[in-house]
């Protein structure tokens, strides 16, 4: 709850995101011209975040067989527990 400031500059900092707005003083009109601008890609906000989606994608590439391959060689905490 309390990092979303931090996440949402970050957003706004990478260029995927116009501008940051509080919740408390969010408006439907705020929330329609944002969306607005981001379907009309004034912002080039669209090509921003098919770059930051495409960097991460290439960033995480074969990581989740990574992660798994860790998992299934790590010893047990417990000698008690069997693998499986």
């Amino acid at each position: 709850m309390f990092d979303q400031p931090v996440n949402a500059q970050v957003l706004v900092d990478l260029g995927v995101a116009s501008r940051i707005l509080p919740y408390q003083s969010l408006t439907a009109k705020q929330l329609a011209d944002d969306v607005s601008d981001i379907l009309a890609n004034t912002k080039d906000i669209q090509t921003k975040a098919k770059n930051v989606a495409a960097s991460l994608s290439e960033e995480s590439s074969g990581a989740l067989d990574s992660y798994c391959d860790v998992i299934l060689n790590a010893s047990p905490l417990n000698a008690k527990l069997k693998a499986f």
